[in-house]
């Protein structure tokens, strides 16, 4: 029971550490990268987490993305405010595309399994 547990929590501190790693990228680049482009990078983490672990860590990337590219890239920046409506709608679209590739993966996962 214990090493079930284990194995859960680390699978979504990777998930966690895998957006950071991506934050920290993007910052670096931060300059030369558009607030859509920043929003579409963010889907590989979370993409490759919910591949790689599941739905779970999956949906904890996700939120870390969301609350990493509002706090991060969208003026006010350090701030989780957002002024422009069209930031609204980059973030909805970004958990929208989010929620569509988890389920893809999810589901592609799934068939894999059963073929085996």
């Amino acid at each position: 029971m214990l090493r079930v547990a284990f194995y859960t929590v680390s699978r979504h501190v990777l998930a966690a550490v895998m957006v950071g790693l991506t934050t920290g990228l993007l910052l670096l680049f931060r300059r030369w990268v558009t607030t859509p482009t920043v929003a579409l990078l963010y889907l590989l983490p979370v993409g490759l987490s919910t591949a790689f672990w599941g739905l779970g860590s999956g949906l904890v990337g996700g939120l870390g993305a969301f609350v990493a590219f509002n706090y991060f890239f969208l003026p006010p920046y350090f701030t989780l405010h957002v002024l422009r409506a069209e930031d609204i709608v980059v973030q909805a679209a970004h958990q929208f595309a989010d929620l569509g590739m988890r389920e893809e993966t999810q589901r592609h996962s799934l068939q894999m399994r059963e073929q085996r």
